[in-house]
């Protein structure tokens, strides 16, 4: 048997013909309030395919998803880090830190929502707030970034804005 079809739409295919099977067994082995569960199912639906958007780059179609998640479960805060994650890999840092802080009033315990929130926090100059965040990370899992292989975002960006800064005073005081 030679498969005659292009492999994007063979692998489309197949996905869907799983999730629709997942779907009808869910609703068959549940009768009672099914159109409650089957919301349920439509949720985590769009949690997978907002992780599957994500990881092919798609950030529109995952942040879509993950707002239709949030709608339905605000208090989610996988659902907040991935929010979180998308809007600062499109360079959003305010909105990243948001979504973040949001996840981290549900789950304040979650080391890597720190560690994130201080990257975003980073982008955006607010270097108090990264230290603060790190100092939280620190008195959470005090071997974070040698665990996770990571250097403190602080020591890098800090390094990074210190060599800007003695670029332009070496051109400032060759130019003035």
């Amino acid at each position: 048997f030679k498969c005659i079809f292009p492999r994007a739409f063979y692998s489309w295919l197949c996905l869907s013909i799983d999730c629709c099977r997942r779907k009808l067994l869910f609703v068959l082995t549940n009768p009672s309030n099914t159109s409650e569960k089957c919301e349920t199912m439509n949720l985590e639906l769009c949690r997978e395919e907002a992780k599957r958007f994500y990881n092919a780059r798609q950030w529109i179609n995952a942040l879509a998803l993950c707002k239709k998640v949030e709608k339905a479960e605000p208090r989610n805060w996988r659902n907040h880090i991935l929010i979180g994650d998308i809007v600062l890999n499109q360079k959003k840092g305010a909105a990243a830190g948001a979504a973040y802080e949001k996840a981290l009033e549900i789950k304040k315990d979650f080391d890597w929502a720190w560690h994130n929130l201080a990257y975003s926090l980073s982008r955006l100059g607010r270097w108090k707030e990264v230290l603060s965040c790190h100092a939280v990370l620190v008195d959470l899992k005090p071997n974070f970034w040698k665990e996770n292989q990571q250097v403190p975002l602080v020591y890098t960006h800090l390094t990074e804005s210190l060599n800007h800064y003695r670029e332009e005073i070496q051109a400032f005081r060759q130019n003035g």
